[in-house]
Order: structure tokens, then sequence, then C-alpha cells
């Protein structure tokens, strides 16, 4: 069985505060895509949406976002953030697969006492080609690290 290899796309380093970051041109060539964020946020208990091609967080009429942690209030594919320190991982599957709809797993730590887990979904069969994670109100923190990997096996 072959081993997965993780080929970095892009890397960022926060110099100042920012409502969102949007990773564009995503090129069609990897198996999957995973995400990984370290740092801190203006606020705890935040949830920061995923979107994939500029697509609404929660729901627009063509592509819905699904997720076994959503609420009435905090509906769509997110993680949530800490103002001392978080550290998420978002894995999205077969992500320029254009027969089937996306898979997204998220693990997140807020602090060093909770970890959270959850799956999602993106209903589209759409290739992702752009990923923007963002909140209306909130901020990531300079310093904040976003990594993100284009996996082959």
């Amino acid at each position: 069985m072959p081993t997965a290899t993780y080929i970095a796309l892009a890397n960022t380093t926060l110099t100042g505060s920012v409502s969102g970051v949007t990773f564009s041109s995503i090129p069609a060539t990897y198996r999957d895509l995973v995400l990984v964020i370290n740092g801190t946020s203006n606020s705890d208990n935040r949830a920061f949406y995923i979107r994939f091609n500029g697509t609404s967080p929660d729901v627009d009429t063509a592509m819905v976002y699904t997720s076994n942690n959503t609420s009435a209030t905090d509906a769509g594919l997110y993680f949530v953030t800490d103002t001392t320190q978080f550290n998420a991982i978002i894995n999205v599957m077969d992500y320029s697969a254009t027969d089937k709809h996306k898979t997204v797993l998220f693990r997140t730590n807020r602090n060093a006492a909770t970890v959270m887990m959850s799956a999602g979904r993106w209903a589209s069969t759409n290739a992702v080609t752009s990923m923007t994670i963002d909140r209306s109100g909130f901020t990531l923190q300079s310093g904040t690290t976003l990594a993100l990997y284009g996996i082959i096996s």
C-alpha cells in the first residue's frame, strides 16, 4: 500500500488580525486536501466557517453544507476557536472529484481541556478550487499560521 505524501500548496502566517483567509487556484492534481491552522482568535468558542468556491457558509440554493455539529445558530462546516490557543486540522476528501459530494473531517482543540471532532459534507459535485475560512465580526489574530497541503497516495 502506498504511503500518503503531503505536498505544501500554501503557507500563511498572519501579520495582523483578519476576519477571513482564502486559498484560491487550488490545483485539481491531488486526492485530498488538509488544512492545518494554529493560532488564536479575538473571541472564545467562535465558529469559523469553511466555504468552497465562494459559496455561502450555510446554505445557498444550489449547494448545501451539512455537519453533525450543526445547531440553529451555527449551521454549516466550521471549526471552533479560542483566545489562548487553538489547533485545527481540516481534511477534505476527494476534493477534485466531479462525481461525488465532498466529505470534510474537523479536529479542533480550543484549550488544554477541550478537543472536538466532527464530520460534514459539501453537497456539490464541483471540484474544490478555492477554500475560504471566515466569520463576520470575529478575527484570527496576528501570528496564526495556516498551511494547506495536497495529499497524494
